[in-house]
């Protein structure tokens, strides 16, 4: 369930999730995922692994991971990087 102008997701079933994530800027510093307001992943950019295109910022921070969460839980995401960004955040239930 998500509101509009809401910065969380609530989840009403429980359950196993799949948890898909990318953010590309310039430089990504951190990406954070939340359930009930304390932090459950902690993406960080690990050294120098991106190689500069002549068209721009053609990779970015990605991730794919699974979570059992319980009812009612409210998820949020964070990032820390330099803007302009773009970023997608997807969840599926198993």
């Amino acid at each position: 369930m998500w509101e509009k102008n809401k910065s969380v997701l609530v989840l009403v079933a429980p359950g196993l999730y799949q948890l898909s994530m990318g953010f590309f800027a310039k430089k990504t510093d951190c990406v954070k995922v939340y359930v009930n307001g304390e932090a459950i992943i902690n993406i960080k950019e690990k050294g120098e692994r991106r190689i500069q295109h002549s068209t721009g910022n053609v990779t970015g921070l990605t991730a794919v991971d699974f979570v059992a969460l319980p009812a009612r839980a409210r998820i949020s995401i964070s990032f820390d990087g330099e803007k302009p960004a773009e970023g997608f955040f997807c969840m599926r239930k198993l």
